[in-house]
């Protein structure tokens, strides 16, 4: 019996443990002899071209090993040249001319519309609903909860699509928003236990191409229930971990910001490289309401002067969709600390996909993807009522 091993080898277990050698397991390699004790039948006449075959393999194994692990290690090395290395070579290029600055792209806004106010929430659009409005909203909720002294409400996902649209069309805000943003969309892929995202209820500053939407009441809805296809294995949908999103989200009252410009277009890069810009069409020229690709900026507190995430996010036109600005790509790039503004690892980013269009309407065939999503799962939304800001 004679032994082989090869570096990275799993440890072997039970009777195939045979002895230890330079921190490593040897494992057996049969001879004929051995294969003999174990099984006479193999070494019969009636089987003995079996039993060569047998042996002649084993001992091409036992001859040729040392090749047998080098060519692992080609291997290993040929895919790093021929992946990783050019990965890194394109994103390093394209982030040297991306350098996303750590500067809000929301504070020319302040001095040139917002007379110096800083700070931009619901109360600060041109227009709201009345308290009268929003408890008719409220009323339509049935079976609420509170968490942490804050209302939520908890509804089937097909009535809660129709109130979150109908509670956050504004009159005078809804007239002027982008048509390609109106409606409800689904957060599909998120890893979070968030589901639904309404942006119509905002403010567009036109010769700034900037789109300003205030966290709001029915403007947001979290799973109440764990969907089967869950992304993430579900980790994120337990009770215990969408309650303490949902509180959060609230209590950091996030204005979020959207400057829209011309998709670089830049390459589609294999996971986990990315870069911004790399899933909508370059050839649509930018304009006021062409709405392909944005630089988002969360804002906490709705505060314009600074950005709260580290990382960099967009939102995508993806191409070829049902009606134009029915999906978005919701880029989300990372970076390591030495890599600075660079950010070329994609991690966590989903497809901001409209299931409920501009006139109230399901979209197919995103709806009735949504709604078999969901299954018996129910949507927790925020109602505005009893909130330390309201």
């Amino acid at each position: 019996m004679s032994y082989f091993c090869c570096g990275g080898q799993q440890q072997p277990s039970g009777s195939q443990r045979t002895g230890m050698l330079d921190g490593r397991w040897y494992q057996p390699i049969l001879t004929g002899h051995d294969i003999a004790a174990i099984d006479p039948m193999l070494t019969a006449p009636t089987n003995h071209k079996v039993a060569a075959t047998v042996e002649d393999n084993l001992g091409f194994v036992e001859k040729h090993k040392g090749k047998l692990c080098g060519s692992a290690v080609m291997a290993l090395g040929l895919c790093l040249l021929v992946w990783v290395v050019p990965a890194l070579v394109i994103s390093w290029n394209y982030c040297v001319r991306l350098n996303p600055p750590r500067v809000s792209q929301a504070i020319p806004l302040i001095d040139k519309y917002l007379k110096g106010r800083r700070y931009f929430y619901d109360s600060s659009l041109p227009h709201k609903l009345s308290e009268e409005e929003l408890d008719a909203c409220r009323r339509r909720v049935t079976n609420t909860t509170k968490l942490n002294g804050v209302d939520f409400g908890i509804m089937d996902p097909d009535k809660a699509l129709e109130l979150l649209y109908h509670c956050t069309k504004v009159p005078g805000n809804w007239e002027k928003v982008p048509e390609k943003l109106k409606g409800v969309f689904w957060m599909k892929g998120n890893g979070m236990g968030e589901e639904l995202a309404v942006l119509q209820n905002g403010q567009y500053f036109e010769d700034e191409m900037i789109y300003v939407s205030p966290f709001s009441p029915f403007m947001w809805a979290w799973s109440w229930g764990t969907p089967r296809h869950a992304p993430g294995f579900g980790y994120f949908y337990s009770k215990d971990k969408v309650k303490e999103q949902a509180y959060s989200l609230v209590s950091l009252r996030p204005t979020f910001s959207y400057k829209w410009e011309q998709c670089p277009g830049r390459p589609w890069m294999v996971w986990p490289f990315g870069v911004p810009g790399s899933r909508c069409d370059s050839d649509t020229s930018p304009s006021a309401n062409s709405m392909t690709y944005g630089t988002l900026h969360s804002h906490v507190m709705g505060d314009l002067k600074t950005v709260s995430q580290p990382e960099f996010y967009t939102v995508e036109e993806m191409p070829k969709e049902v009606v134009p600005g029915s999906k978005y790509y919701r880029g989300i790039y990372y970076g390591t600390d030495w890599m600075g503004q660079c950010k070329v690892v994609a991690g966590g980013s989903y497809e901001l996909t409209k299931v409920i269009d501009e006139k109230g309407e399901p979209l197919e065939p995103y709806y009735s993807q949504f709604i078999q999503y969901m299954g018996d799962s129910k949507l927790l939304l925020w109602t505005g009522s009893q909130t330390p800001f309201r």
